[in-house]
């Protein structure tokens, strides 16, 4: 399954198949969208980008060291790494927006997409005019020999985590968020035809 790819579902399958999930923190649902909309900066599928999240952060329960406060999706490590358990070694940042588009940077990185590497200021090994011409990330990791390493999802485990089925995962959510049905709001298409006659009828009265 490509990382990089046309969406596999709307945003309001995204937001459908996150209301399914029961235990899902309020968080899910209310960064779903802001998920969405930086995946496509980057032309990653959004469903992988959310789905990788909500594996992450554990539907943002945030059950390990990293805390909500730390606006992390992705469990993004310092520059210069540490342990797992160490909250020190994972990168705080200061709003959700950020820590979302510095997650879609590291996975488009991995995917190898046209518009990375980025300048990363947090990197010392990426000082370099070139990379600015992609724009600038706060992803603290952003290092060029990961650059197209992961162009599938599967190619995620064993290169992103250190389990092999991780990547696995991640394609069996984006196939529950791909094979999400929405509920069809009768009265708001009702609504929005009623709205669409007034207007027909107030230009023809014009």
């Amino acid at each position: 399954m490509k990382i990089l790819n046309e969406p596999r579902a709307t945003l309001e399958q995204c937001l459908a198949w996150v209301d399914t999930k029961k235990t899902a923190h309020p968080l899910a649902r209310a960064l779903t969208p802001i998920l969405y909309e930086s995946a496509l900066l980057n032309g990653i599928d959004p469903c992988v980008l959310i789905a990788q999240t909500m594996k992450e952060t554990g539907y943002f329960n945030f059950k390990g060291v990293i805390r909500p406060n730390f606006c992390n999706t992705c469990g993004l490590k310092v520059t210069k790494g540490g342990g797992d358990q160490d909250p020190g070694a994972h990168k705080r940042f200061e709003y959700w927006e950020d820590g979302i588009m510095a997650h879609s940077d590291h996975l488009a990185l991995y995917a190898g997409a046209s518009n990375q590497p980025k300048y990363s200021p947090d990197c010392v090994s990426h000082q370099n005019i070139n990379y600015k011409n992609n724009g600038t990330t706060l992803d603290p990791r952003h290092f060029t020999s990961l650059y197209g390493k992961c162009p599938n999802v599967e190619d995620l485990g064993g290169n992103w985590a250190p389990s092999l089925t991780y990547g696995n995962e991640i394609v069996q959510l984006v196939n529950e968020i791909a094979n999400t049905k929405v509920r069809v709001n009768k009265f708001k298409i009702l609504y929005k035809k009623l709205q669409l006659k007034i207007q027909a009828v107030l230009n023809i009265l014009k």
